[in-house]
């Protein structure tokens, strides 16, 4: 039999959205046998969106942060947009 930790692969996605064009996406991976965890969150105002995507390799230590700024400056802020 097969000894040692049992290995996982989870995917979540859910969105949010109210009227007007508001939404905020989330997305989040795990996978214990590469080690690899992944989670990317946008808010959306129409054709705007700012997307933070973070990873962390558990058994590196090894950690990223990514943003996207879509139709926004990177110093304009969604909430400004609200």
């Amino acid at each position: 039999m097969g000894g040692g930790a049992p290995k996982v692969f989870e995917a979540t996605s859910s969105v949010r959205q109210i009227p007007g064009g508001v939404k905020e996406t989330r997305k989040a991976v795990r996978d214990t046998e590469t080690g690899v965890e992944r989670v990317a969150m946008g808010h959306h105002i129409n054709d705007r969106a700012h997307i933070i995507e973070r990873s962390r390799n558990a058994r590196t230590g090894e950690s990223n942060e990514n943003q996207d700024f879509i139709n926004l400056d990177e110093g304009e802020e969604i909430a400004q947009l609200k």
